[in-house]
């Protein structure tokens, strides 16, 4: 990951800093007049190891937008050798309508059975055994991969809530930019513990570092985004 410069006081004009521009404004909207839970940024935290996790965090794939949607369809289209070659066997489709206990949640990208629970030592129980299509048997993202492979910035096909990860905004008339924690987590509900705060890089960790350093490098990118010093407001 490159390390971006976090000073910002203006939203960088030109072309966007990633392929969703619709989706870089709207991070600007919600946090023109939106809030930085900075306690929330002190919980230390550590990054994960893709060795150890094996980008379990992808476990169900992603919701996205529909501008995000119908990027990451053109790509896995237009970029097919390239996800082959990493050994992708991408579907015909790789975004679908999502469903989530039973509600329909959105367009999202599709997934396969990936067996988490049989290789990941501490995979939470009420996760599934699926992976987001784009995700290598590594552990890696493949969108990121792209993006590497064209000389961009790692991020810059990779959805935002995939290179945002851990971090959440929510609300949307006043957004709040929150690290979730166990007693915060809004998806821990009966038969689901959580997401954000069970996830290993989203776990409180005793000997870890506060989260606002560690993820340091999306805090920088978003600044860059939405032309606010979201760091220096830690």
């Amino acid at each position: 990951m490159r390390t971006q410069d976090s000073s910002a006081s203006a939203p960088e004009s030109g072309m966007g800093l990633t392929a969703y521009t619709g989706d870089e404004a709207m991070l600007r909207r919600r946090l023109a007049d939106g809030t930085v839970d900075a306690r929330s940024f002190q919980r230390p935290v550590a990054r994960c190891e893709i060795a150890t996790c094996q980008g379990m965090c992808c476990y169900d794939g992603v919701y996205v937008s529909e501008e995000s949607a119908a990027v990451i369809t053109a790509l896995a289209e237009r970029h097919a050798d390239f996800f082959a070659r990493l050994g992708l066997d991408l579907p015909q489709r790789v975004i679908v309508e999502g469903e989530w206990r039973g509600k329909k949640g959105g367009l999202k990208t599709a997934v396969r059975s990936r067996a988490f629970s049989a290789t990941v030592e501490g995979f939470p129980a009420h996760f599934g055994d699926t992976a987001c299509v784009f995700l290598t048997r590594d552990g890696r993202c493949a969108l990121q991969l792209l993006s590497e492979h064209e000389g961009r910035h790692p991020w810059y096909y990779k959805p935002v809530k995939c290179w945002l990860h851990p971090i959440t905004i929510e609300g949307d008339g006043h957004s709040v930019l929150v690290l979730h924690s166990r007693e915060t987590d809004p998806y821990r509900l009966p038969g689901y513990d959580g997401f954000v705060s069970t996830i290993f890089c989203g776990q409180t960790c005793p000997g870890g570092a506060p989260a606002s350093q560690v993820l340091a490098q999306e805090l920088a990118l978003l600044s860059r985004i939405v032309g606010r010093d979201l760091l220096a407001e830690m």
